[in-house]
């Protein structure tokens, strides 16, 4: 073969390979075009898809209950949704980027918010941090924090996405729940009285504080116990019943007295109130019990219980009589001493009226009068002319009080008899003696009137016609003569103070109508202005002196004389009189002291009694001034003392008591 064969040969070849080649590539062009077609429309399928997930996603972030926040390196705001905004304190439309959370976290919380912040760094993500921040508004909230880093391309932490949540309400909830509990612990650990709680077994769940007192024990003691291991033996089964009754439901609470034994084996009572708490399905949870210690109660119950006993007793067998009477003054009980005093039986006084079987109108008009009274809720007492059965008359005492059942309401009457027939007679006696006294006194009086009267004109004619002969008839005594006429004188000047001190003592009385209320410096003042004081005397006065409600002229009396005295009795060169005053819960006290011959210890007793004279330089005296002046104190219901020493002075004190 030729090469042109061969040339033709291998032409012919190429156009068919050609055509091959052109018939491939025309047909990978329309398969490429369909594809490039096919790949357009996936995309545009694909970018609706992606708008539609990016605005799903959107919608759902800007409307999600959690707030969500990114924050960049320095914890600035990037981006926000509507509940981070809101839960922020701004609107819901309003932009939040920008904002450093180092502004708004609470300066209490800034080292807390550290160690989570170390976290994040640490392993890129940190939850359930809780924090506070104030919001747009400055108000504190609480919020909860979950957070996750944000990296870039080369892993490096360049801020965070935080998961926000408004917790303020949960928070102040467990506050307030925190605080209810601590004063619930409290109230429970520090009430009063003891408080446990038993399970359904009688087992112990809880004990106070109070309760742990009052047994002795430690609370882990308790936990190992039973209810009924810390009562009284001869409790238990009224106790247990009780406790079966709560837990059948068949009563909610109940109350019952019981001794607890406490760990040194004493028994003490208590009033124990138990009650039931129960669930939804009405079956018994726990036993709440309250224990009261009463034990000073039961004690104070049992000895007023042996009183009243030792006191019916006593009444039973006295010869005071009892009887009790309904509100209608029916008989309901009497004492033997009772029955005596009236004559009547029991039996015979029971159901009756006590008015109709002892008394006569006028004494019945008494007691209906006096069971108004018990109505009111008055007692008295009150004297009433009896009948006894035997018909003879006796005057009795009553002593009359409403009597009370135990609810407080009036039943009747209790009153308590004493029969004072013969004292009545023995008033009767002595009133007619007072009288027989008082006729006597008066006839004192006027008795003393009359002698001194009568003394004193005499007197005065006897001291006249001495005068007259010792002017006229000088010169015919000799010295003796004169010394006797100048005694005879002197005598006649006594026997007048003697006739007028009598005369002052028998006038002495205590005259109501007279007294007044005067300040007793003023009556002093007054007073002194008579009174000599001798140029070798001074006198002191010193002290508060108060008011008085009595006669005056009784008060100027006693100072008149302790100081006229206090001056007469002085034989010191220089002589000294101190006027005091003051007083103590019960008296006013006036002193008068002097530095004067004093008084012998034997004759202090008797120097206030009439007549009674112990001068040993033979100053005259009446010896009435000083009774005078305790009968005057006496007056008043007061006292007078004396304190002296001879040669060193003496202290004239009177007391007068508070009105």
């Amino acid at each position: 073969m030729s090469s042109i064969e061969i040339y033709k040969k291998a032409l012919a070849r190429e156009k068919i390979a050609r055509k091959m080649a052109e018939k491939i590539i025309e047909d990978k062009s329309s398969e490429l075009y369909n594809s490039n077609h096919e790949l357009i429309r996936i995309n545009k399928s694909v970018e609706k898809e992606v708008r539609a997930r990016t605005k799903e996603i959107q919608d759902l972030f800007d409307n999600m209950y959690d707030g969500y926040i990114t924050l960049n390196s320095q914890g600035v705001v990037t981006k926000s949704n509507k509940a981070a905004r809101v839960i922020l304190g701004y609107s819901s439309d309003e932009e939040i980027a920008g904002l450093s959370l180092k502004d708004i976290l609470h300066e209490d919380d800034i080292e807390h918010s550290k160690k989570y912040i170390e976290l994040l760094l640490k392993q890129g993500y940190y939850n359930n941090y809780v924090g506070r921040v104030y919001d747009a508004q400055r108000n504190i909230k609480y919020l909860e924090i979950n957070s996750n880093a944000i990296y870039d391309a080369d892993n490096n932490i360049i801020g965070s996405r935080d998961i926000i949540r408004d917790v303020t309400a949960k928070k102040m909830a467990e506050q307030q729940l925190a605080l209810s509990e601590e004063r619930m612990r409290a109230v429970f650990d520090n009430k009063s009285v003891g408080i446990a709680i038993f399970n359904g077994n009688g087992g112990f769940v809880s004990i106070n504080k109070t309760f742990q007192q009052q047994l002795g024990h430690p609370e882990e003691y308790f936990m190992t116990k039973v209810a009924t291991r810390i009562l009284h033996p001869e409790d238990i089964k009224k106790y247990r019943a009780l406790m079966d009754s709560i837990y059948k439901n068949e009563v909610q609470e109940a109350q019952v007295e019981s001794r607890y034994l406490r760990k040194s084996g004493e028994a003490f009572w208590a009033n124990s109130n138990i009650s039931g708490v129960y669930n939804d399905q009405k079956n018994l949870v726990y036993y709440i019990v309250m224990v009261e210690d009463i034990t000073a109660k039961k004690i104070a119950e049992e000895q007023l219980r042996l009183q009243e006993e030792k006191y019916r007793n006593i009444i039973a067998n006295m010869n005071l009589g009892l009887l009790e009477v309904d509100i209608n003054d029916k008989v309901q009980y009497a004492n033997q001493g009772f029955v005596e005093m009236s004559g009547f039986t029991l039996d015979e006084m029971l159901g009756k009226e006590a008015r109709t079987l002892l008394m006569d109108v006028t004494s019945s008009k008494t007691i209906e009068e006096k069971t108004t009274e018990r109505q009111k809720g008055k007692s008295d007492a009150y004297e009433l002319y009896i009948t006894k059965k035997d018909k003879s008359k006796r005057w009795w005492l009553i002593s009359g009080a409403p009597k009370y059942n135990d609810k407080g309401e009036l039943v009747g009457s209790i009153g308590i008899h004493l029969d004072i027939t013969e004292q009545k007679e023995t008033q009767s006696k002595l009133q007619n003696s007072m009288q027989s006294l008082e006729l006597a006194n008066q006839d004192l009086k006027d008795f003393a009137h009359v002698v001194s009267h009568d003394l004193k004109a005499p007197l005065r004619s006897i001291s006249g016609l001495i005068q007259i002969l010792q002017e006229d008839y000088r010169d015919k005594f000799d010295e003796d003569g004169q010394q006797i006429v100048e005694d005879v004188i002197n005598r006649t000047e006594h026997m007048d103070e003697l006739i007028g001190g009598i005369l002052s003592y028998s006038s002495v009385q205590k005259s109501e109508e007279k007294k007044t209320f005067f300040h007793s410096k003023d009556i002093i003042d007054k007073l002194l202005k008579y009174i000599e004081f001798p140029q070798h005397i001074s006198l002191e006065i010193e002290g508060d002196f108060p008011s008085l409600n009595m006669n005056p002229t009784h008060f100027q009396q006693l100072i008149q004389n302790f100081i006229t005295n206090a001056i007469k009795y002085n034989d010191k060169e220089h002589g000294k009189v101190k006027l005091s005053s003051g007083q103590n819960d019960q008296f006013y006290y006036f002193a008068v002291q002097d530095n004067g011959r004093g008084i012998d210890q034997r004759n202090q007793e008797k120097i206030f009694n009439m007549f009674q004279k112990f001068d040993a330089e033979g100053k005259s005296s009446s010896g009435i001034g000083l009774a005078i002046v305790k009968k005057i104190v006496e007056l008043y219901q007061g006292k007078v003392s004396l304190q002296s020493e001879v040669g060193e002075g003496s202290t004239f004190t009177f007391y007068l008591p508070k009105n």
